[in-house]
């Protein structure tokens, strides 16, 4: 495969998992969609592209989490879950604050 069409590959399969450029690349590699020798020239290639950002593309993205954040909001409300298992399920880190009900 041609490094473009890796790095294209790459790119949709990113977007789509969101997940950082190595692990995406080496997930490809063994997966046998990317070829073993070309790992390390796509990683690079790719932070360049990339601005050199490796970073997964985020996850928290609000319109696509609505109604898990409404309900794991519920669930905290209602003593369900703590908030740190909150944080959890919408994927925040401990010192992200949580999203206030709506």
């Amino acid at each position: 495969m041609a490094t473009s069409k890796a790095l294209d590959l790459l790119a949709r399969t990113r977007q789509h998992f969101e997940t950082p450029i190595e692990i995406t690349v080496n997930h490809l590699v063994s997966r046998e969609y990317i070829v073993h020798f070309q790992q390390e020239a796509v990683i690079e290639q790719a932070r360049r592209t990339s601005g050199g950002s490796a970073a997964a593309v985020p996850l928290w993205d609000p319109s696509r989490h609505d109604v898990l954040t409404r309900r794991v909001l519920e669930a905290l409300d209602r003593d369900l879950i703590s908030a740190g298992r909150a944080r959890e399920l919408l994927q925040l880190t401990a010192w992200d604050d949580l999203p206030t009900s709506a």
